[in-house]
């Protein structure tokens, strides 16, 4: 199943990395961003988790595995140039206790979904190339 989920992760990376050859007469083709638009895009993404805990009774370190998923995000355009973003994608990390008494443990699962808020700042929201800056707020649920 992980398998799967990396081959979806690469084909929406792939999906988004065309996308951003657009035509030069991007206005032409309804490219442009205004005030009141909304913009849906699915993206693949690496969440990479930095654990530093370790298992008391029976010592070990734990590590927690590497996932490439599916993401969606949907932004709304306040202004040309502001737009409200948020963003939903799940992992599944696979939990182990390593090189403990016992040897290496399994621990489980664990599944997340962290569901992200963000202010996006687009200064050119009618080129073909449009960058913008964004901040955010996110709680994870476990």
């Amino acid at each position: 199943m992980a398998n799967v989920f990396k081959a979806i992760a690469a084909g929406c990376l792939l999906a988004g990395l065309g996308a951003m050859a657009a035509p030069a007469q991007a206005q032409d083709l309804g490219m442009d961003k205004p005030a009141g638009d909304w913009l849906v895009r699915v993206r693949g993404i690496a969440v990479l988790p930095d654990e530093s805990s370790t298992v008391t009774p029976i010592g070990g370190d734990v590590d927690l595995t590497n996932e490439y998923v599916p993401e969606v995000d949907l932004s709304y355009f306040l202004t040309d140039n502001l737009a409200l973003e948020l963003i939903a994608a799940m992992a599944r990390h696979d939990v182990t206790d390593n090189n403990s008494v016992l040897g290496d443990v399994d621990l489980g699962e664990v599944s997340h979904l962290p569901p992200t808020l963000a202010l996006q700042y687009h200064p050119l929201p009618k080129e073909r190339f449009s960058p913008y800056l964004g901040a955010g707020i996110n709680y994870t649920i476990f």
